[in-house]
C-alpha cells in the first residue's frame, strides 16, 4: 500500500480502532468467552495502539516527498491530535509540522503548515502560543505572498480561541497594520479582518487608545467602529503600486534608499525639499528615484514605503539569501553548468567572417591562423593547437629540453639500434594518424568558416539593398529638408494611415481609412504643376478601411481592418491585384502592420496578426513562408528599435 493511500485513509483507520478498543471494557467477558484474555488494561491497550499509529505518522510527516506530509496535515490531522492525546499531540505531530518551514523552495507546504496550526493549536491550548509566536511572525515575512495570507489567518483563528494574550497581540498588530497598503488585495483583506477581530476582543480603551493610534497613519480619515473589515478597506489608505513595491525590494542598496526618504521625509517636513544632486551620499538614488517616479511613486507613496520599511527589509533579505544559494548552487539536477555565476574567464575563439578567405597562402608567405587566440596563455592540446592555427614561441624550458635533445643525440648517448623496431613503428604510425586527423579537421574548419563567412556576405547584402539605392542617388551631404510646403493633397475622404515610398522610383503610395490606395508621383510636385492628383487609384476593398501598406520595387501588399491582404502589382504606373490572402479571425485574428523584407530571392512580404504571430509571405508560392509565435501575454511591453549601424535592438519591460 503506497503511503498515499494510507495517508488519504489514516483518519478512518485510527477512528475504527478506537471504536472498538472503546466497545471490549463494555461486553462483559467470562474465561469461557472465545475473546477473554487474562489481564486486559484499555489504557494498555490505547497505548500500544498509539504507539503502533505514532510510527505510520512520523515516516509520513517525514517523507521527502512533500505531496506525502501536506496531504496528511490537510485531512483530518486535528482528527490525530485527538486519538494521540495533547502531549503526543505537542511532541510528535507539533514538532515534526514545525520543520515544514524550514522548506524555502515548497511554498505549499509552509502554507499548509499556517492552514492546520489552528486545529492543533487549538487541542493542545495556550502551552504552544509562546512557540508558534515566532513562527507566525516569520509567515508575515514569507517570500511567497500567498504563505502571507494564510499566515494572518491563522493568527486571526489563534486570537478568536483566545490562546494570545493582549501584549502579544499587539505586538503582532504593529506587524499586520502595515500591509493594509500593501499591493496584494488578499493580504489586505485579511489584515483587515485580523484588525477587526482584535478591535471586538479589546476593551474600548485598548480599542481607541492604543489600537486606533497604530492604525492612523494608513487611513484617510478617523474611524470609530472599528469591528467592521469593509469599513477598514474603505477608509485605507491607496496600496503602494505593485511595480513600485517590486522595484524597492529588488534594490540592491534598500538601506541606502530608505535612508534617502528618511531625508527627504526630515526636509520636506522643515519645509523645503531635498535635492538629490547635492550631496555626494544622495547622488547614487538619483537615477532609482527617477525610475520609481516613472512607475507611479509620489509622495504619499514615499510616506507609504516608511511605514511599510521593516516589511521590506525581511523581503529583501529571503530574496539575498536566496540570490546567494543559487550563486553557491552553480549546477542543476540536468546538469547544466551555469558559466555566468563561475566568475571565471571562459576562452572565446572567433573568426572574422568579413575578412576571411578561403584562397590558399602563395608560396614564401605563413598561414595566418584562422582563430584569433585570446592574448592571456591558455592551456590547449596541442591537436587542436595545431588544427586551429594557433602558434606561440617556445619557453625557455622547452628550447632548453630541445638542445638537450639535440646534444644527446650527436654525442651518440641515445641512438636508433637502442631503441626496438616495434616501437618505432608504433610512434611512427600514430604520429601519422594523429597528423591526418589534424589535418582533416583543419581542412573541415576551413570549409565551415567559408561558408559562414559566404552566408554572411549574402544576408549583408540583403540588408544593404536599401542603403545601396538610397546611395546611389548622390545626395550632397549637407542637405537637410526645408520646411517648405510643395503640394496639398485633398483626395482621400478619411483619415490617412500609412505612407511608403516605392524604391528607386519617385512613387509613394498612401493608404487610407476610406477603402483606396492611391498612387502618387513626387515629380509632378517638383514641376509646380496647377493640379496635384494621383496617378492612380485602387478601390477594390469593398470599402474596408486600409490600415497597413507596404512597398518593394514592383509590388504593394495592403491589409484591411477585417483581415483581408492584397498585393497589387506595380505596372505601368498601374496599380493591378496579383495576390490576396483572407486571415481567420478566430485562429489568427487582424492584421496589426505589413512589412516588405528585402532580399535577392524575390518578393517577401511579413505581417504581424492581432494573436501575435509573425508570418513570411514569399509571393512565389502560395503557402506560408514562415512563422513565429509569440503567446500573448499581460503586461509585456517591448521596444523595438533600429540603429544606423544595421542593429537591431530589442528591449523588454520586466
Amino acid at each position: 500500500m503506497s503511503d498515499l493511500v494510507v495517508m488519504w485513509f489514516l483518519g478512518d483507520i485510527y477512528h475504527e480502532s478506537t471504536q472498538e478498543l472503546e466497545v471490549i471494557p463494555v461486553t462483559p467477558l467470562t474465561p469461557s468467552s472465545p475473546m477473554w484474555t487474562p489481564h486486559v488494561d484499555y489504557d494498555t491497550e490505547l497505548n500500544n495502539l498509539q504507539e503502533s499509529f505514532q510510527k505510520i505518522v512520523t515516516s509520513l510527516l517525514t517523507d521527502p516527498d512533500n505531496h506525502v506530509k501536506r496531504g496528511l496535515v490537510e485531512n483530518g490531522i486535528s482528527q490525530l491530535c485527538i486519538f494521540f492525546g495533547k502531549q503526543r499531540a505537542n511532541d510528535v505531530i507539533l514538532s515534526h509540522m514545525i520543520t515544514f518551514l524550514n522548506d524555502k523552495t515548497d511554498h505549499q507546504l509552509r502554507s499548509s503548515f499556517f492552514k492546520a496550526i489552528v486545529g492543533v493549536a487549538a487541542y493542545i491550548g495556550w502551552t504552544c502560543s509562546t512557540l508558534l509566536k515566532p513562527l507566525l511572525q516569520q509567515g508575515l515575512s514569507d517570500p511567497e505572498e500567498y504563505v502571507i495570507v494564510n499566515a494572518i489567518d491563522a493568527i486571526s483563528g489563534l486570537a478568536q480561541l483566545g490562546l494570545f494574550q493582549k501584549p502579544t497581540l499587539f505586538e503582532v498588530v504593529n506587524e499586520v497594520a502595515p500591509l493594509l497598503v500593501h499591493p496584494n488585495s488578499w493580504i489586505r483583506m485579511s489584515a483587515a479582518r485580523f484588525l477587526s477581530i482584535c478591535a471586538r476582543l479589546f476593551n474600548a480603551a485598548d480599542v481607541y487608545g492604543r489600537l486606533a493610534k497604530i492604525l492612523k497613519p494608513f487611513l484617510k480619515k478617523q474611524i470609530i467602529s472599528m469591528e467592521s473589515e469593509f469599513l477598514l478597506l474603505y477608509l485605507a489608505l491607496e496600496p503602494i503600486p505593485r511595480p513600485v513595491f517590486d522595484s524597492i525590494v529588488r534594490l540592491p542598496k534598500l538601506k541606502e534608499f530608505l535612508d534617502t526618504l528618511e531625508k527627504r521625509k526630515i526636509a520636506r517636513a522643515s519645509g523645503r525639499e531635498l535635492d538629490l544632486s547635492n550631496t555626494e551620499a544622495v547622488a547614487p538614488m538619483k537615477n532609482i528615484f527617477g525610475r520609481l517616479v516613472a512607475e507611479g511613486m509620489t509622495k504619499q507613496t514615499e510616506m507609504l514605503v516608511l511605514l511599510l520599511k521593516d516589511h521590506l527589509k525581511k523581503l529583501h533579505g529571503h530574496r539575498e539569501a536566496t540570490v546567494a544559494q543559487k550563486k553557491i548552487t552553480l549546477t542543476d539536477l540536468s546538469g547544466v553548468l551555469n558559466l555566468n555565476l563561475m566568475k571565471m574567464l571562459v576562452p572565446v575563439y572567433s573568426a572574422d567572417l568579413c575578412s576571411f578567405s578561403s584562397t590558399k597562402p602563395s608560396n614564401g608567405q605563413k598561414e595566418k591562423p584562422i582563430v584569433s587566440a585570446p592574448e592571456t596563455p591558455i592551456v590547449m592540446n596541442r591537436e587542436w593547437e595545431k588544427m586551429l592555427g594557433v602558434q606561440h614561441r617556445r619557453t625557455d624550458d622547452e628550447e632548453g629540453i630541445a638542445i638537450a635533445t639535440d646534444v644527446t643525440s650527436e654525442e651518440g648517448g641515445f641512438n636508433d639500434s637502442e631503441i626496438s623496431s616495434k616501437g618505432t613503428l608504433l610512434s611512427m604510425e600514430d604520429s601519422v594518424l594523429s597528423d591526418s586527423l589534424i589535418s582533416s579537421h583543419h581542412q573541415r574548419l576551413q570549409e565551415y568558416i567559408s561558408l559562414k563567412s559566404a552566408e554572411y556576405r549574402s544576408t549583408m547584402d540583403s540588408f544593404d539593398l536599401s542603403s545601396r539605392s538610397l546611395a546611389s542617388r548622390n545626395i550632397p551631404s549637407k542637405w537637410r529638408p526645408k520646411a517648405v510646403l510643395v503640394a496639398h493633397l485633398q483626395e482621400h475622404s478619411k483619415a490617412v494611415n500609412r505612407l511608403v515610398c516605392i524604391p528607386d522610383t519617385s512613387f509613394f503610395a498612401s493608404a487610407s481609412s476610406d477603402g483606396t490606395v492611391k498612387l502618387f508621383d513626387a515629380i509632378r510636385f517638383e514641376a509646380n504643376t496647377v493640379a496635384n492628383r494621383s496617378r492612380q487609384t485602387y478601390d477594390r476593398c469593398n470599402g474596408d478601411p486600409v490600415t497597413s501598406l507596404a512597398a518593394s520595387k514592383d509590388k504593394l501588399l495592403l491589409a484591411t481592418e477585417k483581415g483581408h491582404m492584397q498585393v497589387l502589382s506595380l505596372e505601368n504606373s498601374r496599380l493591378i491585384m496579383s495576390q490576396s490572402r483572407q486571415l481567420d479571425e478566430n485562429n489568427e485574428g487582424g492584421t496589426v502592420d505589413v512589412s516588405y523584407c528585402p532580399s535577392n530571392h524575390g518578393n517577401i512580404f511579413a505581417y504581424a496578426t492581432a494573436f501575435g504571430d509573425i508570418i513570411g509571405w514569399d509571393l512565389r508560392t502560395p503557402d506560408v513562408a514562415w512563422r513565429l509565435k509569440h503567446s500573448l501575454r499581460d503586461a509585456d511591453k517591448v521596444l523595438d528599435f533600429g540603429t544606423s549601424g544595421k542593429m537591431l535592438r530589442l528591449g523588454e519591460d520586466d
